[in-house]
């Protein structure tokens, strides 16, 4: 985590010193004088945090220029939708492209995929790859916008 992130969990980060049995008068002299030991507290600290980061994740984004990749993850296996625009004037970063998208599902301009993956391994460790290669937790509003059309197409 970076020294930001801490700063925003500092309530947190308290609680978590508490548990270990560390005030804050030995925090301080702990970051005085063995550095090395605040560094595994602040991994450990970190640690738990994505641990219920991952654990709580229900939507995960990758979006570029001309492809998103929309992740709704379950307990047992995720579910992947694809939209790939094939458009140059458009951009699916911003709200625009995005709607233009929307707007032209069903034209030869907007490729649209759906696959399924069962977890192979630990499903919080699937998770932290996926964030690894670039992919953000998301609120999963362009998940349901695209689940929407296909349950409308189904009819």
């Amino acid at each position: 985590m970076t020294k930001e992130q801490f700063e925003t969990l500092h309530e947190e980060f308290a609680k978590f010193l508490a548990t270990q049995s560390i005030d804050q008068p030995q925090w301080e002299e702990m970051k005085r004088e063995k550095p090395s030991l605040v560094e595994e507290e602040l991994d450990l600290f970190s640690d738990l945090i994505w641990g219920k980061t991952l654990k709580k994740a229900v939507y995960l984004e990758n979006t570029a220029v001309s492809q998103a990749f929309l992740f709704e993850i379950g307990t047992e296996s995720m579910q992947l939708r694809v939209l790939r625009c094939n458009n140059a004037d458009v951009d699916l970063t911003n709200s625009e492209g995005w709607e233009w998208a929307l707007q032209h599902l069903q034209e030869n301009a907007v490729e649209l995929m759906i696959s399924e993956k069962v977890f192979e391994t630990d499903r919080e460790q699937e998770i932290f790859d996926l964030i690894q290669q670039g992919c953000t937790l998301s609120d999963g509003q362009r998940h349901r916008q695209l689940d929407s059309f296909f349950k409308t197409t189904k009819k």
